[in-house]
């Protein structure tokens, strides 16, 4: 916060003064001792956030005491500019062109934006469905709806980014950070299978779901019995492990061992 303003003989300056740079000639040792002035010229530097434009400077030369003067006008995609702040995302003081610079040294300050509403929107994609349309800024974090999207013989098992797409880019329900436009999601499926319940005489006997992967077994039970698992054989040779994913369609088969009587 201080520079060299020139030099002297006495330590308290009231000695014989020398400017800095300044030629001079000695006769005997000397000591020379600095005077120090208040330095009050800074540098603000400017943090653009993602700015997309509008990238004039990134720092310029502020006087102690003045007002900082002409200040950068960024523009980003999907965002308004809403300022310059000491802190990110709108946090401390806000630094205009007609601020006090009253600091004794530099500063960095953060454009501040704020997120403008976009559509986000859903295609059942050659399915069976619809799904209302969501407003949702830019930089939100949004929690997607469960899907209601259906199609014969498939069973969904994400969005895409295109009518086209074979990738799962977001999973139903998941999280997304809305971008600076509007974005049209697009269900995903896969073929579907048959997965048939033999309860051995239990409840819900027959009973077929239809899918790909299940996280768990439907409810049955067998007076007299309790449920020792399930199977993949009638034969009871290996059992079956939750979640279950299968690549055709698949009966699986319900062991009962009997309880015992207690007299």
């Amino acid at each position: 916060g201080y520079k060299i303003k020139e030099w002297n003989t006495e330590p308290d300056g009231s000695g014989l003064t020398y400017q800095t740079g300044e030629v001079v000639k000695l006769t005997t040792t000397t000591i020379l001792y600095a005077v120090w002035q208040a330095d009050s010229s800074f540098v603000l530097s400017f943090d653009y956030q993602g700015a997309t434009g509008g990238v004039s400077e990134y720092s310029k030369e502020v006087i102690q005491g003045n007002a900082v003067g002409s200040l950068p006008e960024p523009v980003r995609n999907g965002y308004v500019f809403n300022g310059w702040f000491a802190q990110i995302g709108g946090q401390g003081t806000e630094i205009t062109s007609v601020t006090t610079y009253s600091l004794s040294g530099n500063l960095t300050v953060y454009a501040y934006w704020v997120g403008v509403n976009n559509t986000l929107s859903f295609n059942n994609n050659g399915g069976v469905g619809s799904m209302p349309n969501q407003v949702v800024k830019s930089g939100e974090t949004f929690q997607l709806p469960k899907s209601t999207m259906t199609k014969e013989n498939n069973v969904f098992i994400g969005w895409t980014n295109s009518e086209s797409g074979t990738t799962v880019i977001y999973n139903d329900e998941a999280n997304i950070v809305m971008p600076p436009n509007d974005l049209i999601l697009y269900a995903l499926y896969d073929l579907a299978y048959t997965l048939t319940y033999n309860t051995n005489g239990g409840l819900n006997d027959g009973f077929q779901d239809y899918g790909k992967t299940f996280n768990n077994a439907i409810y049955t039970k067998k007076d007299g019995y309790s449920l020792a698992g399930w199977y993949n054989e009638p034969e009871f040779t290996t059992a079956v492990i939750f979640p279950l994913t299968i690549t055709q369609d698949k009966t699986i088969y319900a062991r009962w061992v009997e309880n015992e009587e207690w007299t």
